[in-house]
């Protein structure tokens, strides 16, 4: 009697084993499955937003059914739960895992703004008001000001911003753009006087 409630409890205890890991690999293989997005589909990740935030945000959305299955993911790969504070674009066919590992590596969305050459600073004033996902810093700046800001007080503007097209992430200064076309022109002209 006793042997048999032993092996009926054994069976039991494997049962119970195997249907819980049964259940653990078919969620964790749900996360690897393709999301149904019609479209790119942008998603904010606030500074300070913890991963299971995230992981909220993404069941609200859909995306997986219980967050749960997310953050027991992140305890066996917890590569995955270091997510970087910043604005992505998932595309169609994107799994929760891809979008994961894309938050984990800082893989976040840039929009590009061109200075075409032959421009003029005003013109190059103008394109970067256009792009709402910059953070807008010159708009009450004169061109004497904006030159301040970038170190070179009283020169005129005209001809020191290298024609280009520069990437960009959500927040960051059209000031920001300015200073890289600046450095970029100088950088251009040193190694250009330096080969005469």
């Amino acid at each position: 009697m006793i042997r048999r409630l032993t092996i009926a409890l054994a069976l039991l205890i494997v049962f119970v084993a195997a249907s819980g890991a049964f259940v653990v690999l078919q969620n964790f293989a749900s996360l690897d499955e393709p999301i149904a997005l019609a479209s790119p589909v942008e998603f904010e990740v606030p500074r300070g937003a913890s991963y299971g935030r995230v992981a909220l945000e993404m069941e609200e959305r859909g995306w997986v059914d219980d967050a749960l299955w997310l953050r027991v993911k992140a305890r066996f790969s917890p590569e995955l739960a270091d997510i970087q504070a910043g604005y992505y674009q998932f595309q169609p066919g994107m799994s929760a895992l891809d979008m994961l590992r894309m938050m984990a590596a800082g893989h976040t969305h840039t929009w590009p703004v061109t200075f075409p050459e032959g421009w003029t600073f005003h013109q190059m004033r103008q394109e970067l008001a256009r792009h709402e996902h910059l953070s807008v810093r010159l708009s009450e700046l004169s061109d004497e000001d904006v030159m301040a800001k970038l170190g070179r007080e009283g020169m005129h503007p005209e001809g020191w911003f290298f024609p280009d097209t520069y990437s960009y992430t959500k927040g960051e200064s059209d000031l920001e753009i300015l200073r890289r076309a600046y450095q970029r022109m100088n950088r251009v002209l040193a190694e250009e006087w330096a080969a005469r």
